[in-house]
């Protein structure tokens, strides 16, 4: 699972074995060496978009329960919604599956959606 944060914007691209792991239990979830920083993305039985919260070093990522049965069994390459915060900041929400990088050769492209393409990062 890879993350990546700009202002106002939270996007996490998922690997095949993420998948199997969001739809065997529920949840993904990692760490970043640098204090208790982690992030997750869950599936919220109650959800009706996707949205966000962040408390402890956690940042996560929470999916509505049907949607993310279609999107996890399907072709659809990813869920977006734009959110708003508890502080009332609008947040754009992007969770997607991982394509390989056209410049990054070495990465390992059996986990990834597609063989090698000219899609980007």
């Amino acid at each position: 699972m890879k993350l990546r944060c700009t202002t106002n914007s939270i996007r996490i691209r998922v690997r095949k074995s993420d998948l199997e792991m969001l739809k065997a239990t529920g949840r993904i979830e990692e760490s970043v060496g640098v204090g208790n920083f982690r992030f997750r993305l869950e599936i919220w039985p109650g959800a009706k978009t996707l949205r966000a919260a962040f408390m402890d070093g956690l940042v996560s990522v929470y999916l509505p329960e049907g949607q993310a049965a279609d999107w996890i069994d399907s072709d659809q390459v990813g869920m977006e919604a734009l959110w708003t915060s508890d502080t009332g900041a609008a947040v754009q929400l992007l969770v997607e599956k991982d394509f390989p990088c056209v410049h990054t050769p070495e990465e390992d492209l059996d986990n990834t959606f597609v063989e090698l393409s000219d899609k980007s990062c």
